[in-house]
């Protein structure tokens, strides 16, 4: 996966990195769209009745959604940064791992059970994480 420089974003002068975005995802992500789009265009093309509106549209809001999904990776890095380091930490935890559950954060950030426990709250409540299950049994996956 590439990397991009975006300098300026939140902070003046701050550097911010985000994941590559290429198009081709975003063709991956809509293939029935695509392949609708490129049919339809294709049927008539070189005659009279060639209309390439279908796939003229198909690609407009392909470049849209492309253009879109980096702004809003950096505006949900730039919400993570307003959080506590310990929650941001059990934010990335959740990620690198899928799931984490109490104990998993007590023994691998090596913090006290009920403070494991006032961090999750919040994270649930502003929907970074999702809550499974209730008591013992708890475990929490990614949100947003």
């Amino acid at each position: 996966m590439g990397i991009v420089r975006s300098v300026g974003f939140g902070c003046a002068g701050s550097i911010k990195y985000i994941a590559y975005n290429s198009l081709e995802r975003v063709f991956e992500e809509n293939k029935n769209d695509y392949y609708r789009a490129l049919r339809a265009s294709q049927y008539n093309i070189g005659t009279d009745g060639e209309n390439l509106q279908d796939w003229i549209q198909f690609f407009l809001h392909s470049l849209k959604k492309q253009k879109d999904a980096p702004v809003r990776r950096v505006e949900q890095e730039l919400l993570v940064t307003k959080l506590p380091p310990l929650s941001e930490r059990v934010l990335i935890l959740t990620k690198e791992r899928g799931r984490l559950s109490i104990t998993d954060a007590v023994i691998l950030l090596g913090m006290n059970r009920n403070t494991a426990k006032i961090h999750l709250r919040p994270l649930v409540k502003q929907g970074y994480l999702n809550q499974h299950g209730k008591g013992k049994g708890t475990w929490y996956t990614i949100g947003k």
